[in-house]
């Protein structure tokens, strides 16, 4: 079960989910779209799609600028990706990212630390058009 907590102001809002629903950027639950496929990926676990194999790690918290080129500054891991017809990747991502990587288009929904040092991360994945 992944989890999400979404602070506003005064609000808190906690959000459980089992990869049916997820929780965007602005605070409302999404659906992942169609033809998208969601999984929980483990630290340091490498994981297959189709013949491209994707990992993550090397998770902290750090300032950066967002796709709409606003500063910002929380959690952010690397996400490597290889595959026989795609060269190594290695790329930093964050919650509500969107990319795209070779062939796929990727949505990160959330990262989430499950212990000291160790963390989870959802995402989408889905053939680029």
């Amino acid at each position: 079960m992944f989890k999400a907590k979404l602070t506003l102001g005064l609000l808190t809002l906690m959000v459980a989910s089992c990869s049916q629903f997820n929780l965007n950027l602005w605070g409302t639950i999404t659906e992942p779209e169609a033809a998208e496929d969601v999984f929980t990926l483990s630290q340091n676990q490498p994981f297959t799609y189709q013949s491209t194999r994707f990992a993550f790690g090397n998770c902290w918290v750090e300032d950066y600028t967002d796709d709409q080129n606003q500063p910002q500054k929380s959690l952010r891991c690397a996400l490597w990706s290889w595959s026989q017809t795609l060269p190594y990747n290695h790329v930093r991502v964050y919650a509500g990212q969107t990319l795209t990587i070779g062939e796929y288009q990727i949505r990160i929904f959330g990262i989430e630390q499950q212990s000291q040092g160790t963390f989870t991360m959802q995402i989408g994945i889905k053939a680029t058009e």
